[in-house]
């Protein structure tokens, strides 16, 4: 059974919810104005629709008589192409390029041209460097007896 909802909205005004491709264009037909689209598995499966109450009530009274066809309707969702070139904007104007961890060799964002290590390795490189920093220190400043 696909799914159709109604609920108020401010102003004398009320919201469509619908999954039923024939509900759709009678509410499209209306003058109800479309407020959103919801997509699964890159398909758009409801539209939801926003007018006055009375239309909407007029619009739902179909619901049980007209015949039940999914939307299913395979469309590009427009948010997967924007996050997709906000993503892309994020990382040019980051500069974020690739490196290679010296240790692993494995691939690393360099955020800064210090960045030489991933985080499974960086622990350990650290270390090593306070190590070797602590024994220069000892050796530069021992007593000679």
């Amino acid at each position: 059974m696909l799914i159709t909802e109604t609920w108020e909205y401010p102003e004398n005004q009320a919201i469509l919810y619908t999954e039923n491709q024939q509900l759709a264009e009678i509410a499209a037909n209306n003058g109800l104005r479309e407020m959103t689209r919801y997509w699964r598995d890159g398909k758009h499966f409801a539209i939801q629709f926003i007018g006055q109450k009375d239309v909407v009530q007029k619009v739902f009274s179909h619901a049980e008589t007209v015949k039940q066809i999914p939307i299913d309707i395979e469309t590009p969702n427009p948010f997967n192409e924007l996050a997709e070139e906000m993503i892309q904007n994020k990382l040019q104007a980051n500069h974020v390029t690739s490196k290679l961890c010296e240790i692993c060799k494995k691939p690393i964002s360099a955020t800064s041209n210090s960045r030489k290590y991933c985080p499974k390795c960086r622990k350990e490189a650290y270390a090593e460097a306070h190590r070797r920093a602590a024994r220069n220190y000892y050796h530069r400043n021992k007593k000679k007896s």
